[in-house]
């Protein structure tokens, strides 16, 4: 906003007092409209090619906040509102970052669970996924989800990588000396796992679908402590998801 008087004195010095009516407003703002350039803006995010849409405003324009101002060589300046920033350009990305390995797992989910249930753990048993999260990790940190397609595996970088997995589940241990099979673990439900570069898991943040095996569903990996415990298929049980082993490993793996 600016005041037409003022800027017309200092535009046009002296024009008013030639005029032998003075000078209206609608006047002053189709001298305003005519120059090619009416206000000289002192601060870089304010400058503009044209301006457009110039109307006068009544005396009763009211605002519920001081509003703020810079001086111009054309007066005074009032901002009803500020310009978007501007965006920065992101620099590229070096080919050796590109390059970077980065080991990747598609997790299903998360089930507490206790040393004595690993002994018990038998081909056949059916493991429920307690806590689902569809999550892709890297280094133990989601950086994405992702959701099956007919083609395979589709990423969507929704989640935050800046959320660690669950912790450990607390679970009462009356007496570590003779109940040490009651330590709580973490299960982790892994469908699969892949290594790839920076620059290929940008294109799978972008939408590129990662293709699996036929069987891929029947070789889910449970591991706890980050170590192999058993594997076996991805199944419903009553309506919840869970895992039906086929392979147990007994300290072999």
């Amino acid at each position: 906003m600016i005041d037409l008087r003022q800027w017309l004195d200092q535009a046009l010095p002296g024009l008013e007092t030639l005029l032998p009516s003075g000078c209206p407003d609608h006047e002053i703002q189709r001298l305003f409209e005519a120059v090619p350039a009416p206000l000289q803006l002192p601060i870089e995010c304010l400058r503009y090619r044209r301006l457009s849409d110039v109307r006068i405003l009544g005396a009763d324009v009211e605002h519920d906040r001081p509003l703020p101002a810079v001086e111009s060589a054309q007066g005074r300046v009032w901002i009803t509102r500020l310009p978007p920033a501007p965006r920065l350009k992101t620099p590229p990305i070096p080919p050796w970052i590109r390059s970077l390995p980065m080991p990747l797992s598609w997790n299903i989910g998360y089930s507490p669970f206790t040393s004595r249930g690993l002994v018990r753990l038998a081909p056949g048993d059916v493991l429920q996924v307690v806590d689902c999260r569809w999550e892709v990790m890297s280094s133990r940190r989601p950086v994405g989800g992702f959701a099956f397609t007919e083609e395979g595996l589709r990423m969507t970088p929704t989640l935050d990588a800046t959320t660690t997995p669950p912790q450990e589940p607390t679970l009462p241990i009356p007496d570590p000396a003779r109940e040490v099979v009651q330590v709580p673990l973490l299960l982790e439900f892994v469908l699969h796992e892949h290594a790839c570069s920076v620059e290929q898991l940008a294109a799978l943040m972008e939408g590129k679908v990662l293709p699996l095996a036929a069987d891929s569903a029947k070789t889910v990996k449970i591991r706890a402590c980050g170590h192999l415990v058993a594997e076996g298929e991805l199944v419903r049980w009553e309506d919840r998801l869970g895992v039906q082993l086929h392979t147990v490993h007994r300290g072999e793996a």
